[in-house]
């Protein structure tokens, strides 16, 4: 093959034709994917909100079986703040209701 003067410009064309190609193709995947995770978002929060009302559901229902809330600590430290609260309750109640 020949070498042919002023084919680079030619060349060098076509590759940012294929680069401008290229990069919105990707723009429209990005595009695409952003549209999913804000479903997903949209999906998540759905079933959040059907889960607590579910369990507001169950609490009115059968009051006797209601669930505690969650712990916020657990294991020892989870001990000592549960004693902790239960001295100042103690506490409280002990004192006269002068007020």
């Amino acid at each position: 093959m020949s070498y042919v003067r002023g084919n680079s410009r030619d060349y060098l064309a076509r590759l940012q034709h294929q680069r401008a190609i290229a990069a919105a193709e990707l723009e429209a995947e990005e595009k695409r994917l952003q549209q999913i995770r804000d479903t997903e978002m949209e999906i998540a929060r759905i079933e959040h909100k059907r889960r607590v009302v579910k369990d507001q559901i169950q609490d009115a229902l059968n009051p006797a079986k209601r669930k505690l809330p969650p712990p916020i600590h657990g294991g020892r430290q989870g001990l000592l703040e549960a004693v902790r609260e239960s001295v100042a309750y103690d506490k409280r109640r002990r004192q006269p209701q002068n007020a």
